[in-house]
């Protein structure tokens, strides 16, 4: 606990970060290849996260934005 204290009077806890959510998945996705057997799976779920958001930042992702790409891709079916 007292650490967290420390990192918020620091200002270096919590801050947002300032990726977008294709930079954040090809991180993901080089971690996924090496670490998980569904890493092609996880390729093209990233595929229609990108198609979708596009370089919105990660941070601005909300409930609202997350269930227009649900409606949008049970659209699709």
């Amino acid at each position: 606990m007292a650490l967290r204290v420390s990192e918020a009077e620091r200002d270096v806890y919590g801050k947002p970060l300032k990726i977008t959510i294709s930079e954040f998945g090809e991180k993901y996705l080089q971690y996924a290849r090496v670490s998980k057997r569904s890493w092609k799976r996880h390729e093209q779920l990233m595929r229609h996260l990108r198609r979708f958001f596009g370089d919105v930042l990660l941070g601005d992702v909300g409930p609202l934005s997350i269930e227009k790409y649900k409606s949008a891709e049970g659209s699709d079916s």
